[in-house]
């Protein structure tokens, strides 16, 4: 059976099939842990409309990128084009986004946030970056560094092995 070689720094090259089952069960609960442990510093639930986290990222990216194909939105989440279309409907009944069609080109349809939505989402990005900065706050200027680096990792190596000619 492979060992792999074994790096200063614990990492291992081409561990065996126990091996990486074990580190896929380690980085799962690792992973779970930390969404929950920064969902609670954000709040027990996402907001007062009970959305799902899944709402919440469509409403995020709208937010942020302003308004936008629903084609794109899939894109950009990773979902297939009828998940987004079904929260965008749900979206929709309550108020939070509307949709339009695009001016130059009528077969795209365009979703935009309500005012209702964009007042959610500016409470909701205001209680987030408060939680985040009271943990910050609490860190040594070396461990809020290395905090954040740990995070621009990890999102480095995703990113890189799911584009990898990036």
């Amino acid at each position: 059976m492979n060992q792999g070689n074994t790096h200063r720094d614990g990492g291992i090259d081409n561990p065996s099939l126990s091996q990486n089952i074990e580190l896929a069960d380690e980085l799962e609960q690792i992973a779970m842990e930390i969404m929950t442990q920064m969902q609670s510093m954000a709040g027990p639930k996402i907001n007062e409309q009970d959305l799902s986290f899944g709402q919440y990222r469509v409403l995020s990216a709208i937010h942020r990128h302003g308004p936008t194909p629903i084609g794109d939105l899939g894109r950009r989440l990773g979902s297939a084009q009828s998940t987004i279309s079904e929260m965008i409907a749900r979206l929709s009944r309550t108020g939070l986004v509307e949709k339009r069609r695009h001016l130059e080109d009528g077969r795209v349809v365009i979703i935009q946030l309500t005012g209702a939505g964009t007042d959610l989402m500016n409470r909701r990005r205001l209680h987030v970056r408060e939680s985040f900065n009271r943990m910050l706050k609490s860190f040594t200027d070396s461990e809020r560094e290395r905090f954040i680096n740990a995070f621009r990792t990890i999102l480095s190596l995703i990113d890189k092995r799911q584009h990898p000619a990036r």
